[in-house]
């Protein structure tokens, strides 16, 4: 490195969270391009990770440990949030699967700083290290529910009308989301070999994850 006059592989840019969460989300929004909805859930998400820090005084995302995301699920087991990231509306606790969102989402946003040498090299992500699928309501039952049984599957499919039929099916046998399906057009359709083909449209401003 010295004789290449470049810097040492070993270096890094100690990065405050603050100048962390600033320069992922414009990555997400000028480079990734993601959809503005997952934008704002990406935002919202990233908001209550800063709000820990300048609770914990943390100054520099390198000195984020393991022990520091166990106090940030315990912090948030103890918040509460308008849904989707809102500003306004009804508050409630965080649920098991809002609170992975956001571990997800912060373990994103430290692998991109590992990329961009934000984090001293081979250092391990706090985040990844993190077992964020162990956790649960602490009712002694899985996060994971099913929608609904196939008895109330059948019934909810038997009270649809026609043009209710013709949206929910392709929803729930595609496993489509609702904004794939809203922006599908017929030269996304192959009726011979019965696929949809979800494609992104920026000529609309929509992208597909």
């Amino acid at each position: 490195a010295l004789a290449e006059e470049r810097a040492s592989p070993l270096t890094f840019q100690r990065t405050s969270p603050k100048e962390l969460v600033a320069e992922y989300l414009a990555y997400v929004e000028e480079v990734q391009r993601r959809a503005w909805r997952t934008q704002q859930r990406y935002r919202a998400a990233l908001e209550r990770f800063l709000d820990f820090c300048r609770d914990r005084s943390i100054e520099a995302v390198d000195r984020i440990t393991v022990a520091e995301v166990e106090d940030f699920v315990r912090w948030l087991r103890g918040q509460s949030r308008c849904r989707n990231g809102a500003k306004t509306g009804k508050k409630e606790s965080y649920k098991v699967g809002g609170i992975k969102f956001i571990l997800s989402t912060c373990r994103t946003a430290l692998n991109w700083a590992a990329r961009h040498r934000r984090l001293p090299p081979y250092s391990d992500n706090p985040f990844s290290q993190f077992p964020s699928d162990v956790l649960s309501e602490g009712d002694g039952e899985s996060s994971e529910r099913d929608v609904f049984t196939p008895s109330q599957e059948k019934a909810f499919f038997a009270a649809c009308n026609e043009w209710q039929r013709s949206l929910f099916v392709p929803l729930a046998a595609y496993g489509l989301r609702v904004g794939e399906l809203t922006h599908l057009l017929i030269e996304n359709i192959d009726l011979d070999d019965g696929v949809l083909r979800i494609r992104s449209k920026p000529e609309l401003f929509w992208q597909i994850k």
